[in-house]
């Protein structure tokens, strides 16, 4: 029964994937036209590959069918989620450009994580554990030495010349429950408010895991807050998994992370 479940769901995906691609060639045409390609259904990790990654712009209800693989049948669910995650994202905004940061933004990114940290959690914490944390983190000078150690990367999306967030991407030592090879962390990641939504933190996330495999990296991870369900989601929508948690000090509160891991 849960084999033909799995067929059916796969024949289903294969089918609206296949017309998809026929679109893109063809244009939108009659429906009864396209009717007509029906490829057979498919459970190999082979025939999945090729199908994901042929439409430009999957539908949501892809995620549907997918849930059904993983139910189903978790090992090939696990080889198709990083292909459709890569699929289904959009095509960087117009106007973006993500640059690689030099020594003379160290002052503008530690004005920027600063900002961004406070809007992001000041509400949820004690003023004196958000100073003691900013003077720990952000500062011309900190940002200068971070900015010099090859270890670092920090990357700042501009939408129009406008500064719309930053990333900072780093190679060290993970902790234990991340085991994937060649481990990158994320180590911040922030998109100021007023570009939220617009597919920049997508664009930037991008980045980050180009910067990590141009390193050699072949495993993406960072920690989140776990009061912070937004970008839990995103991550997840990204492709990352929950592999573990990790204690994150912020001033005087130990606060408690979820890590996040991803192959690339």
């Amino acid at each position: 029964m849960q084999a033909m479940i799995l067929r059916t769901a796969a024949g289903a995906v294969a089918q609206f994937a296949f017309e998809m691609r026929l679109e893109a060639v063809m244009g939108r045409r009659d429906r009864d036209t396209l009717a007509g390609y029906r490829p057979r259904n498919f459970v190999s990790t082979h025939e999945c590959d090729e199908l994901w990654r042929a439409p430009p712009n999957p539908a949501p209800h892809y995620r549907v069918l997918l849930a059904v693989h993983i139910h189903l049948h978790p090992p090939l669910a696990r080889q198709i989620l990083p292909i459709m995650t890569d699929t289904a994202r959009s095509a960087p905004p117009t106007g973006l450009r993500i640059r690689r940061a030099t020594a003379a933004d160290a002052q503008l990114i530690a004005t920027l994580g600063a900002e961004t940290f406070v809007a992001s959690f000041g509400a949820q914490n004690t003023p004196e554990n958000i100073a003691k944390h900013l003077a720990k983190a952000y500062g011309a000078g900190i940002q200068e030495r971070e900015l010099a150690d090859p270890d670092f990367t920090y990357l700042i999306p501009e939408m129009d010349g406008r500064t719309a967030g930053y990333a900072c991407v780093r190679a060290g030592d993970p902790p234990p429950c991340v085991v994937g090879e060649a481990p990158i962390e994320v180590l911040r990641f922030y998109v100021v408010q007023e570009f939220h939504g617009s597919g920049i933190a997508q664009a930037l996330m991008d980045a980050c895991a180009e910067d990590a495999r141009a390193r050699g990296g072949r495993t993406l991870w960072l920690g989140v807050w776990d009061q912070n369900p937004r970008a839990i989601r995103f991550y997840k929508k990204w492709g990352f998994e929950d592999v573990g948690g990790q204690t994150f000090m912020l001033g005087d509160d130990p606060q408690q992370d979820r890590v996040l891991s991803r192959r690339l």
